[in-house]
């Protein structure tokens, strides 16, 4: 290797790792999830678009999806059990595992094919969609996907609003 090459090298990683600790420096906790979501996804940061309406609960803004920044590169996973080529795509570097549970809601498992990243599981009941939100398809190799932690599941309520 030349000593450019190791140069170069050595610039990627210090960006690729500033990236990712910019992505996961503003995340909540875990343990700030509901139960319905035991994966730390970054939606509850999402910012709130024009047009969100209050919530029963609480009083916190409810976001609806459709009008999300996210929901023109989400893919539909929890009604289906094929996928269409889109889908497929986005979901390079994943593998999805779905069970049905005893109460009749279903469990998902989106497990990312490199281990360092953890397995996002959510639980969708009667009337509940979940998404798959491909946050940059610009780090997708042909087989893979180069940084899966811009990846992630959105779960969306029966009304359409995203569930923090």
């Amino acid at each position: 290797m030349t000593k450019q090459s190791i140069v170069a090298l050595i610039a990627l990683v210090v960006v690729v790792a500033g990236g990712g600790f910019l992505l996961f420096a503003n995340r909540p906790s875990a343990s700030s999830l509901p139960s319905s979501q035991t994966a730390n996804i970054g939606v509850n940061t999402a910012p709130q678009p024009a047009g969100a309406t209050s919530s029963a609960s609480g009083g916190s803004a409810a976001i609806v999806f459709a009008d999300s920044r996210y929901a023109s590169n989400s893919y539909l996973i929890s009604t289906t059990s094929t996928y269409d080529a889109a889908t497929q795509q986005a979901l390079k570097g994943f593998q999805v595992k779905k069970q049905m549970l005893p109460d009749g809601s279903l469990q998902i498992k989106i497990i990312a094919l490199q281990s360092e990243y953890p397995t996002q599981t959510y639980t969708v009941t009667a009337g509940e969609k979940l998404y798959f939100a491909e946050a940059s398809a610009g780090d997708d190799a042909a087989s893979e996907d180069h940084f899966p932690a811009d990846d992630h599941a959105i779960l969306v309520s029966a009304d359409g609003h995203i569930v923090p």
